[in-house]
């Protein structure tokens, strides 16, 4: 069941509670934004309609566009009404188990998806059944902005691990885009850089050999992680099975563990138990050519 949080209603708290969530929330905001006095954008937002929507939904909303607002406004820089309008959109809260299909090519689709926790994929699927993953998504990524205008999916959305997911309809989406031309440009600029992403993986299954095509679809992985603020490379640990990587860079699942087994024999990697974790992350960079100009520094 989905947990709908929108403009409306009321949570009812302690005067105590209420405090400590406006400090929270104020600390909260402040890492995104800046703190107060550095200029008119973290003033709207500390004392003005942000922060008081979060104030009365707690913290069940502000995990939601955390990530997404840090995002988007490394995208486009943003003031506190654009802001608002987007945190007061109707989003409907949903966990769901691995492997779920959020979208599937050729539905209609009336609402977009923000990843909030977990990881996507989104996929092709062959006349013959075989999969290809052409991107991974992560916290604070909306995975298909390009339905707010081609309403046909035409590709598969699915979970590659447990997920939290907020649904959002298309048109609010496009109400809020076209009210607000800087919104609509962060959202241009989030699909160029997914444009961006889509040529180097053909690039990376078309003309790289096996290890260096997993060690640069892994060093894009960590990249993103690090420029979203998930987590540093030294923590990273890999989430995906050696069948999701080998959908994803065009390999089966041997070939697949015979080159991180290799990455692991030259210290690119370390394996604890099942999973695999970065050991050298330059080591791991040079064995890909990885070059992250292409990501923009995700803006």
């Amino acid at each position: 069941m989905g947990t709908e949080i929108s403009g409306s209603g009321s949570i009812y708290q302690s005067g105590t509670a209420r405090f400590g969530l406006r400090r929270r929330l104020g600390k909260r905001l402040e890492r995104l934004y800046g703190a107060p006095g550095d200029g008119t954008r973290c003033g709207f937002i500390r004392y003005g309609t942000v922060f008081r929507y979060l104030l009365e939904y707690g913290m069940a909303a502000d995990d939601i566009i955390e990530a997404w607002f840090r995002k988007l406004t490394r995208l486009m820089d943003l003031d506190g009404e654009e802001l608002a309008a987007l945190t007061a959109l109707s989003f409907r809260r949903e966990e769901t188990e691995a492997n779920r299909y959020l979208v599937k090519e050729g539905t209609q689709v009336t609402r977009c998806c923000l990843l909030v926790d977990g990881y996507v994929a989104r996929h092709k699927m062959s006349r013959n059944g075989r999969r290809q993953i052409v991107s991974f998504h992560m916290s604070g990524d909306m995975l298909d902005l390009q339905h707010t205008l081609l309403s046909r999916a035409d590709h598969n959305l699915q979970t590659m691990t447990r997920a939290v997911v907020a649904w959002i309809p298309i048109t609010e989406l496009a109400q809020v885009a076209s009210r607000f031309p800087r919104v609509a440009a962060a959202f241009a600029r989030d699909a160029l850089i997914d444009a961006a992403i889509f040529r180097e993986w053909v690039l990376n299954v078309g003309a790289r050999d096996a290890k260096t095509r997993i060690a640069h679809m892994l060093c894009e992985f960590v990249q993103r992680r690090e420029a979203l603020g998930i987590a540093s490379v030294e923590a990273v640990e890999l989430p995906f099975s050696q069948e999701q990587i080998g959908d994803a860079t065009g390999l089966t699942s041997v070939h697949v563990n015979r080159m991180l087994r290799e990455l692991t024999e030259e210290g690119a990697f370390a394996r604890t138990g099942r999973h695999y974790c970065i050991a050298d992350w330059r080591k791991l960079q040079a064995i890909a050519d990885f070059n992250p100009a292409y990501l923009h520094q995700m803006a």
